[in-house]
């Protein structure tokens, strides 16, 4: 689901369909944009207070580790942040950022990293010629798994 702001919203319906279907938790399977930080950087559609954003995403990371494990609970994403007017390294860097942001708010909330790094991506859109992209796709693949490498016993995935 690309939806940021009120992704934990999504999740919880999205979980109430499956429970009136009588389908396990633990069986379900997706994904959530859920980058609130892109909002506030690139297209100003936060609904809440940064800190109470980051809570949201934190126990959305908590929530699903214990209870929908199977479910990716934030694609943090460059491509807002590109078509907002950033360079391709300011993309990175502020996609990185992010990354690192909510890896510290998640273990400041008392998680542990390998029950929510795993489910973890990073994604960019190509926004000039293939070419000129792939040194950059490469350098944000490349750190993004190493940022997740250093915190995280497992891998991250990177698309």
């Amino acid at each position: 689901m690309t939806i940021n702001a009120t992704a934990a919203i999504l999740l919880s319906l999205y979980l109430a369909v499956a429970r009136k279907q009588n389908v396990a938790f633990d069986k379900v399977k997706g994904t959530l944009q859920n980058d609130i930080l892109k909002e506030y950087i690139a297209r100003g559609t936060y609904i809440y207070p940064p800190a109470p954003s980051l809570r949201l995403v934190t126990d959305t990371f908590s929530f699903c580790a214990r209870e929908v494990p199977n479910w990716n609970t934030i694609s943090i994403s460059g491509y807002h942040i590109r078509e907002a007017g950033s360079t391709a390294v300011q993309e990175i860097a502020f996609t990185l950022a992010d990354g690192i942001t909510y890896i510290e708010a998640a273990i400041a909330a008392g998680l542990e990293v390998d029950e929510f790094a795993p489910r973890i991506s990073f994604s960019s859109t190509p926004t000039t010629t293939c070419w000129k992209r792939l040194p950059s796709f490469a350098l944000r693949d490349g750190l993004g798994a190493e940022l997740c490498a250093t915190v995280s016993k497992r891998a991250t995935r990177v698309h």
